[in-house]
């Protein structure tokens, strides 16, 4: 910052003078007072003569007091016009050292703002070289930013060697947490997939709060289970529905209704046992069996009898 002068041309305004002025005015008032105090004091009023004595002194007494305070009210405006220009003037000087003022504070300011940078890229430097591994999973600026308020980084005071054992501490926590999550494999009872470790490592290492991210981890893991349990429930539900709709079928494919009987047939002209022959192997021999079939296999069972064109019942369900 260049050095200047500052030029400041100010009307020269006597203060201390008027307050005096002032000072003076006020004792000539008190004096003027006590001369005429003998003149304004009350009585008892017992006569007429007392009663118009008394309003005259009254009338008198109020032109004292309304003179005193109209020069009051003069000597207040001037006083007040006087302190006004002052405090106008004192302004403008003040101003001019004001803005030298805010021109340096500028210039320290923008001074502490890069000594903090260059810091940092220091700072940032050593990190790289003597936490490589860390250093590629999480850049400092996060590590800056989850814990530079505990390292005071900010403040231009604070000493290099203070953040650096600020910096070591906090990789070496974020290390600890590291390897405790990797070694993690149930939340919330529920064993980790692998896309589960992925994304709960991968908040961590967005937010460096172990704490949040497992938080966040066992919603989404919460989430899947209740979405899982969801369409075990709904699977479950249609097969039930399915295997009711396939025993109603089946029941009505066992029971159909009987259709016309047939008209009664003359017997043709044969030997009787002739026709008995022909009447019995015409006949199929037919089979009844009774089965067992578990429920979560009837609806299988029941499409296979009717397409082998079997017919039946159900006898009852266990």
């Amino acid at each position: 910052m260049e050095d200047k002068t500052i030029d400041v041309e100010a009307e020269v305004i006597d203060a201390p003078a008027a307050l005096t002025e002032a000072d003076r005015w006020l004792a000539e008032q008190r004096e003027r007072v006590e001369a005429r105090a003998k003149d304004f004091e009350a009585f008892d009023i017992t006569t007429p003569e007392q009663y118009r004595d008394a309003k005259a002194q009254r009338k008198a007494l109020r032109a004292l007091i309304a003179e005193v305070d109209g020069d009051k009210k003069r000597m207040t405006k001037q006083l007040r016009d006087t302190l006004t220009r002052f405090n106008g003037e004192v302004s403008a000087i003040l101003a001019g050292l004001q803005a030298e003022d805010a021109q340096y504070k500028s210039e320290l300011d923008r001074w502490e703002r890069q000594a903090v940078l260059d810091r940092d890229a220091r700072v940032e430097a050593r990190y790289r070289d003597e936490w490589p591994d860390l250093a590629a999973q999480v850049p400092y600026a996060r590590l800056r930013e989850r814990f530079g308020a505990e390292w005071k980084a900010d403040n231009y005071g604070t000493k290099e060697a203070a953040i650096w054992k600020g910096v070591e501490q906090a990789c070496e926590a974020v290390s600890a947490d590291v390897d405790s999550l990797r070694a993690q494999t149930h939340v919330d009872g529920v064993e980790l997939t692998e896309d589960d470790r992925r994304d709960l490592m991968a908040d961590y290492l967005r937010t460096l709060d172990q704490r949040a991210a497992i938080g966040a981890c066992i919603s989404r893991v919460r989430q899947r289970e209740a979405l899982r349990r969801a369409e075990e429930d709904r699977r479950a539900w249609e097969a039930e529905q399915a295997a009711r709709q396939a025993a109603i079928e089946y029941d009505a494919a066992a029971s159909p209704e009987p259709g016309p009987v047939p008209a009664p047939v003359a017997p043709e002209e044969a030997p009787e046992a002739e026709g008995a022959q022909t009447a019995q192997q015409a006949r199929e021999v037919v089979y009844v069996y009774e089965v067992e079939v578990p429920e979560r296999v009837k609806p299988d069972f029941v499409a296979t009898m009717k397409r082998l064109g079997t017919h039946g019942r159900l006898l009852r369900k266990e």
